[in-house]
């Protein structure tokens, strides 16, 4: 398989998970998780938040609810 090739199955993949992602999260009540995870990590307002392979942003969005400045990166499927 090339590059190309891989790039194409893994988006694909990708495309037919996207859909289910966001009632998957809901069902396993993983959403308390995310306010969990920022709860922990004492941010507060006024700190500034990088999120590093972010996916949907549901846990940058968490963040964004309690400090000042969010900002959520991700790369493209393959990279």
């Amino acid at each position: 398989m090339n590059e190309e090739e891989y790039r194409s199955y893994i988006t694909s993949v990708f495309d037919r998970f996207a859909r289910f992602y966001n009632p998957f999260i809901v069902l396993l009540r993983l959403g308390a998780l995310h306010r969990k995870a920022v709860e922990m990590s004492g941010a507060r307002e006024g700190d500034r938040i990088l999120d590093v392979c972010t996916g949907t942003g549901a846990v940058a969005l968490e963040f964004a609810g309690r400090c000042d400045k969010v900002v959520g990166v991700t790369s493209p499927p393959g990279c």
